[in-house]
């Protein structure tokens, strides 16, 4: 039997620090990977040498009655390579970007999973011990009373299928990063389905609902308003902007890297950022030092906020899309990176250039984003086609015996007959 020792690439010029072996599984024929638990080399060969081919060997020529999981605790005991719940996610999120915002919405994800596990399922307590019943039973209650685990902001509100596709999200790539390393678990998540997801886009601002918004008096977030306005910046984004980030004397440019797909971005800083960012105190590494730790400690705090202020307004920014646990969202913060497409597009600015300062991938996205025209928007470009009536051929304020005139004796006796012979079908006389 072949046996393969290498180390894994986890991309992005990330080795693995401990070494791995591959072989085919005698029962499935399938290739397993699993890991040595050694990072020196040596000892890594001594253990596949000694312990693991001399296993296999007899494994591979009496695997009548002989199960996986058998093979599994031959090879490596399972006090060493099992996985605890609680300890699952660190090893997941080592994989993730560090400077990613999600993090705080993965370990509440997380958080929430492990208090169900422990009041539900307080006996199981490794990751492979966990099965498509339990996540099931998990995701049913999700659906049926929200979050297990309550707090102020998130008491008993039911699960938008969005919000239930973040769990899916989550707990799928936990699983996934914990159980590679054992090939011979399946990644119990992938027997429970994601909830079809009602797409309703969002709506930028019409000019009236923007002003209100405006004029509307809050200290923590109108700064955040000003500038998403002026850079079409994501709100988390806003909250991380730090003073190293920013020229504001020399090349007045803003320099940063997005949270979310880890762009960078330049913008310009106009005259309102300058008096913005002039108004707040220097005093620690971020430009909106209160924002950023509420956005840290919860980044839907600033979002639920933002929404009250549209509530006081009266901006509707919710609609019925099907879903019954929860309505869609169609204004919110991030419709303010909307408004600012809108705008730029309106003022001549080219799409390519929208799209590089939005950060966008895709160019048919930034299009989606600028694709936000009012009814008096709508009016006025309106008025720009020619205008195709009917007043160059017939004069409205003519009478009706004008038009007669006009007409030669043979054509008048054809319309009477055409007239009377309607009115003998009708049961009249002309």
């Amino acid at each position: 039997m072949k046996i393969k020792l290498f180390k894994k690439n986890h991309g992005n010029n990330r080795i693995s620090k401990n070494w791995y072996y591959r072989f085919t599984d005698p029962i499935t024929h399938t290739e397993v990977v699993r890991s040595t638990k050694k990072s020196d080399r040596g000892e890594a060969e001594e253990l596949i040498n000694q312990k693991i081919l001399p296993t296999l060997s007899i494994l591979d020529a009496n695997t009548d009655n002989r199960r996986i999981h058998d093979i599994v605790e031959i090879l490596l005991p399972s006090d060493t390579c099992r996985i605890s719940i609680p300890d699952a996610l660190s090893l997941y999120l080592a994989s993730k970007r560090k400077n990613s915002n999600n993090i705080s919405t993965h370990i509440r994800i997380w958080n929430d999973f492990i208090s169900f596990m422990s009041v539900k399922y307080n006996k199981v307590e490794f990751m492979d011990n966990i099965e498509t019943f339990h996540l099931e039973a998990y995701f049913s209650y999700l659906e049926q009373n929200g979050r297990f685990k309550k707090n102020n902001n998130l008491s008993n509100k039911l699960l938008s299928n969005k919000t239930l596709n973040d769990f899916h999200f989550v707990l799928k790539g936990v699983f996934k990063k914990t159980l590679c390393m054992d090939s011979f678990h399946k990644n119990p998540m992938d027997n429970i389905e994601k909830k079809e997801k009602c797409q309703v886009d969002r709506e930028a601002f019409s000019d009236n609902e923007i002003r209100q918004i405006l004029n509307f008096n809050d200290p923590v977030m109108n700064p955040l308003i000003y500038v998403a306005i002026n850079t079409g910046l994501r709100l988390g984004d806003i909250c991380l902007i730090t003073w190293s980030s920013l020229d504001l004397d020399g090349t007045k440019m803003i320099k940063l890297i997005t949270s979310k797909n880890g762009k960078m971005l330049q913008l310009p800083i106009n005259d309102c950022l300058i008096d913005i960012f002039g108004s707040q105190k220097n005093e620690s590494e971020y430009v909106f030092e209160l924002q950023q730790k509420i956005y840290s400690n919860n980044p839907s705090t600033l979002s639920n906020r933002f929404k009250k202020i549209l509530n006081s307004l009266n901006i509707c920014n919710q609609i019925d899309n099907g879903d019954t646990r929860k309505n869609a969202t169609i204004k919110d913060f991030h419709s303010l990176r909307h408004l600012f497409c809108v705008n730029a597009a309106s003022h001549g600015i080219p799409t390519n250039i929208i799209q590089r300062i939005m950060g966008h991938s895709s160019r048919i996205l930034t299009q989606t984003y600028m694709n936000h025209q009012s009814e008096s928007e709508l009016k006025f470009q309106f008025k720009k086609l020619p205008n195709y009536n009917n007043s160059q051929h017939i004069n409205k304020s003519e009478n009706i015996e004008t038009i007669f005139d006009s007409l030669d004796q043979e054509d008048l006796e054809k319309l009477r007959e055409k007239l009377n012979d309607q009115f003998i079908e009708s049961g009249g006389t002309m």
